[in-house]
């Protein structure tokens, strides 16, 4: 039955769902009957006590009975024969069923609360655990450590869904014995607990009911438990433990690994929000390079390093003809393809950006002109080749570059770099220019154009 208690210093209380067992009905029963084995002699006593004493008071009473006091201690004795035997069948009829019923609620209820106190105190460390887990390799650490104290004695693993939702994955998992839970589930829909959102327990592999997953393990027949975990409100994935048969995971178990798979999958939906909110605020949305304020926000970072970079800015040739003509889905899919061709062709700790409409920015760090006119070659020749496979038109690109020894802040930096794509743009474009050491652009340097090849690309005239 429901019963209701306080939880200590003063925490608000804890409804508890009493629930006696038979095991509770059986310790009840073996503790009130050894109480009232030990209660019988002393009743007997008294009772006998009791008896003689109310004989004697009938022979003062009645003092004309001849028999005297041994008639009345043989009355005595007659009640005791009578009384005690139906004093015993009384208390053990009447108190023993109270008693065992009080004692098992007692029980049952004091099983709940240190249930529900173990629980609580898991849930506060599981939820302070995730809390400093700032990316899903820390989310999975605290699932790995937390699988461990919960299963000592069971292996275990954490399944999860890919980006997909299509295939699972094992993110994380522990051994016990050598022995590893490994589920051949290949996708969420495939297993039980996840298709049915809720937890799954087998005490046999060999059971009619028991998954088809958990037959032919190469270490026989098995127990297993699986709980689904659900990730921003779609269930992607399972914890799933096994052992050997016959030996399920207790009730308090269950309840913690539930806890567990709401609290990882609470986690991770939160780090994949913040991650995607956080994307969205550094990329452009339509070519997935960064946009202007995080290209700006990496520059200044790295000018706070002391880092020198040369800087170049590209623009398509054209494309404000082809967008009039060609319509926005023909634009937008050139501006994609320069893109791709600019992220294929940096490293990884190159910085690329959609500035505007069509302009993007390369910096190279630790770079001179004369790589970033490497880098613009490679750039170059990777259309040509898209052009020559048939895989893209060919696009013609008009770019500035300037080399870190102009000097100026980071505005400086980029009024020259468009003064030198300005520069290319009015020579015709499909060309790169180089700013030079005067602050004007009357030593602007012409590098490259349309018909220059690679080799060439980097040498330049003036």
């Amino acid at each position: 039955m429901p019963d209701t208690t306080h939880a200590p210093d003063g925490d608000p209380p804890i409804a508890l769902d009493v629930r006696v067992t038979s095991r509770d009905r059986a310790e009840a029963r073996e503790v009130v009957v050894a109480m009232l084995n030990r209660a019988i002699l002393p009743t007997l006593a008294i009772t006998a006590v009791a008896c003689v004493l109310a004989g004697v008071l009938a022979h003062l009473i009645l003092p004309s009975v001849e028999a005297g006091v041994g008639l009345a201690l043989i009355t005595a004795a007659l009640l005791v024969a009578i009384v005690a035997p139906v004093s015993v069948v009384v208390l053990r009829a009447v108190v023993l069923r109270r008693s065992i019923r009080l004692r098992a609620t007692t029980l049952a209820r004091e099983r709940e609360m240190y249930r529900a106190a173990q629980k609580r105190d898991f849930d506060t460390q599981l939820a302070r655990a995730f809390e400093m887990a700032d990316s899903e390799d820390d989310a999975m650490a605290v699932v790995k450590n937390a699988l461990e104290l919960t299963l000592p004695d069971r292996a275990a693993e954490f399944l999860l869904a890919d980006n997909s939702h299509a295939h699972l994955t094992r993110m994380t998992h522990t051994v016990c014995d050598d022995t590893e839970a490994s589920c051949p589930v290949q996708s969420p829909d495939g297993c039980v607990a996840t298709r049915g959102a809720h937890v799954m327990g087998f005490a046999s592999s060999e059971q009619l009911t028991a998954c088809p997953h958990l037959r032919g393990r190469p270490e026989g027949e098995i127990s297993a438990t699986c709980v689904p975990v659900a990730v921003m409100g779609r269930t992607v994935g399972v914890l799933h433990s096994t052992g050997p048969a016959g030996e399920e995971v207790d009730d308090l178990t269950v309840d913690r690994l539930q806890v567990l798979a709401k609290e990882a999958g609470g986690r991770l939906g939160l780090l994949r929000v913040m991650a995607e909110t956080s994307l969205q605020a550094t990329t452009d949305e339509l070519t997935g390079l960064f946009n202007r304020r995080a290209m700006e926000e990496k520059l200044r970072s790295l000018r706070a390093d002391n880092r020198d970079f040369a800087l170049a800015l590209c623009e398509i040739d054209g494309f404000a003809r082809t967008r009039d003509e060609q319509g926005t889905a023909t634009s937008e899919q050139l501006l994609r393809t320069f893109a791709d061709v600019l992220r294929s062709t940096v490293r990884p700790e190159d910085i690329v950006a959609r500035r505007g409409s069509e302009e993007f920015l390369v910096a190279v760090p630790d770079a001179d002109s004369d790589d970033m006119l490497h880098v613009l070659a490679r750039v170059r020749d990777s259309l040509v080749t898209r052009e020559q496979d048939g895989s893209d038109s060919r696009l013609r690109i008009s770019c500035g570059v300037v080399g870190p020894g102009s000097g100026g802040d980071l505005n400086d930096l980029l009024v020259r770099a468009e003064t030198a794509l300005r520069a290319a743009r009015e020579q015709g474009g499909d060309r790169i220019v180089v700013w030079g050491d005067a602050v004007d652009a009357g030593s602007l340097t012409l590098v490259a154009d349309a018909d220059a090849n690679s080799d060439d690309a980097v040498g330049g005239a003036s």
